[in-house]
């Protein structure tokens, strides 16, 4: 029986110790102050440390906290059996020591007894801190942590706390009329108000903002507080009451892909468009460009002391069959009557006709829009002129497009009907009459006369005066009932070149007029204008006066039906190479001409081309011409 009872024994302990409790799961080392998380996959059993002094543990959820450095034994049992592990908690890391709360702005340090550690923080935008120094700096208001780890992975960390002031942004309006009071407002309670410019607004101590003239004053805001003196600043508008002008225009409509200009009498202002998918506007300049077919509302936002005031208008854009482009007016500020044709060449008569016209009367403008519709496939030219005076003036002249004062230089439209021609725009030409002792002046015939004085007077035919130097016009005037035309007052100095416009007409200008201290005038600068030929040439003069005479040569008209004709002033008699190339260069046509002394015209053959584009070039000894010819049967 003792036996049996032994054996029971015996078995009871077999169980007991073969029962098998899994591994523990979690760290073998922990940092003073700081807790580690056990656990066991076997359930229901209960933790405990072989000594607490070192680190403790709840016994039912496995929470270790290291309490000293040193090693001890953890137990996790399970009814008879039971698992260990050693346990080590690592060294004791100084507390932080150093400044709990520092001031935006303001440079400080912190530090740790045991050396060999890193510097971080959790909140930089707040705190900065020098990973190896310690230094701190504060950014911002708020509350940052600063963490200090040695080598062994154990930290510490405490909390800093950043100030300011708390003067915050001032708020309250930044326009004012004349006369007029609001509140600035700021959320720091107990600072002074003050007004850099007290003639523009004042401020009283609550804030009270009062406007006194027109002009611009900075409020200023400071507080005092834990971190010292501290100001914020607003700036203040003063002015008078806007009255918005409407959006001034010349069109409703725009045409796709078209540019017009869209202004405003009030200054200052910004543009902008509801429907940016059918026009944009820029919003400084107020230049539409049209995009798509639709309605769009433009907008002319200014600022004013009430605040923002705008004006609105509806335009259209819709598809264009024709020609369009605006006549723009370099000051800004034209006003009085403004013509503008449109130009067709006769390939029967070799003219050029006005088949269109738009006359108006305008105040005030820097652009004006035009355009003309329904034409057959053809080449136009858009002229624009504003006052028609027979008398000298400055201001702007008769101009083509683009910024040509004559018409055989001025771009050829070669519309296609049904297509739009759009931003052929005309930069209207501007004369200005300097003062000066100089003169020029001189007479032009017209008729059959070959220099002679029997010829008719060419009556109110436009002149102008260009500085040869600069090319820019300086004034035009137009011959009177005698076919004369002067140029008074003009500063000598300069070599000025003379030209007659006169439409269908082509010009060899009167170029090399000098004028001097010395020789301050000239009073034959003499033209004939020859009906036949279409030309215009300088006049025949007595044998000294052919020193003022320029060869040259001009060919017209052009385009051509294949017709060309070449007019030129000569010096002496003498050969002239001709030669047509293609726009690429290859040359089609070489021929010789000969040029007599004086003025002289020939007929030169041109009907073997096809219509397009050629380069031509004229060559003497005493002339090198080119030109673009268009050949258009």
């Amino acid at each position: 029986m003792k036996k049996l009872l032994l054996l029971f024994i015996a078995a009871i302990c077999m169980s007991v110790a073969t029962f098998a409790i899994a591994p523990i799961v979690g760290p073998t080392t922990v940092c003073q102050r700081s807790y580690a998380y056990l656990s066991d996959s076997t359930p229901g059993g209960t933790w405990s440390s072989s000594d607490p002094a070192i680190a403790t543990i709840n016994p039912t959820d496995g929470t270790l906290f290291g309490v000293a450095s040193g090693s001890c034994v953890i137990t996790y049992t399970v009814g008879g059996s039971f698992i260990t592990e050693i346990f080590t908690v690592g060294p004791f890391v100084p507390w932080i020591t150093g400044p709990s709360g520092i001031c935006v702005g303001v440079t400080s340090a912190v530090s740790d007894a045991d050396p060999g550690g890193t510097w971080s923080v959790d909140f930089p935008s707040i705190l900065t801190i020098n990973a190896t120094t310690g230094v701190i700096v504060g950014v911002s208001p708020g509350v940052a942590t600063v963490y200090y780890t040695l080598g062994t992975g154990c930290s510490v960390d405490g909390s800093i706390t950043v100030n300011s002031t708390g003067v915050g942004p001032i708020v309250g309006p930044s326009l004012l009329c004349i006369g007029a009071s609001d509140s600035m407002l700021d959320s720091y309670p107990g600072g002074t108000w003050e007004s850099s410019n007290t003639a523009v607004a004042t401020v009283s101590s609550t804030g009270l903002v009062t406007g006194v003239s027109s002009g611009t004053t900075l409020i200023s805001y400071t507080g005092v507080g834990i971190c010292g003196a501290e100001t914020v600043t607003k700036v203040l508008s003063v002015g008078t009451p806007i009255s918005l002008a409407p959006i001034s225009y010349t069109t409703l409509n725009v045409a796709i892909g078209a540019m017009v200009i869209y202004t405003d009498a009030t200054l200052g202002g910004t543009w902008a468009s509801s429907t940016p998918a059918v026009a944009t506007v820029n919003p400084s300049t107020g230049v539409v460009t049209g995009i798509a077919s639709g309605t769009t509302t433009l907008t002319y936002t200014v600022p004013s002391c009430i605040g923002t005031v705008f004006c609105t208008q509806v335009i259209s854009v819709s598809v264009l069959n024709g020609i369009s482009g605006n006549i723009v007016f370099s000051s800004g500020a034209y006003s009085g009557p403004l013509t503008v044709w449109l130009i067709h060449y006769n390939s029967g008569t070799h003219n050029l006709v006005a088949v269109d016209s738009i006359y108006t009367t305008v105040s005030g403008i820097s652009s004006y829009y035009y355009h003309f519709t329904g034409m057959a496939s053809d080449s136009f030219r858009v002229k624009a002129a504003g006052y028609d005076s027979t008398a000298s003036y400055t201001g702007y002249v008769p101009t083509y497009h683009t910024s040509s004062y004559f018409w055989n230089t001025a771009d050829v439209i070669n519309h296609i009907s049904g297509t739009a021609d759009v931003n052929k725009d005309i930069d209207m030409a501007w004369g200005t009459v300097p003062a000066g002792t100089g003169f020029i002046a001189g007479d032009v015939t017209t008729g059959a006369n070959r220099g002679s004085s029997t010829g008719l007077p060419a009556v109110h035919l436009r002149i102008y005066l260009i500085n040869s130097t600069t090319g820019s016009l300086i004034q035009q005037v137009f011959t009177d009932a005698a076919g004369h035309y002067t140029f008074p007052s003009i500063p000598v100095g300069q070599t000025y070149t003379v030209h007659p416009e006169a439409i269908n007409y082509t010009t060899t200008p009167y170029t090399g007029i000098m004028l001097t201290s010395a020789n301050p005038s000239m009073s034959a600068a003499n033209f004939i204008q020859h009906t036949v030929s279409k030309t215009i040439t300088p006049g025949a003069e007595s044998v000294p006066g052919l020193n003022n005479i320029v060869a040259s040569i001009t060919a017209y008209p052009n385009p051509t039906n294949g017709k060309l004709n070449l007019s030129w002033q000569e010096l002496t008699t003498e050969k002239a190479t001709i030669t047509i190339t293609d726009i690429t260069g290859k040359e089609l046509i070489q021929s010789s001409i000969t040029l007599t002394k004086g003025s002289g015209n020939q007929q030169f053959d041109l009907s073997g081309l096809t219509n397009g584009l050629y380069l031509m070039n004229f060559k003497s000894e005493n002339i090198n011409y080119n030109n673009k010819i268009q050949v258009q049967h």
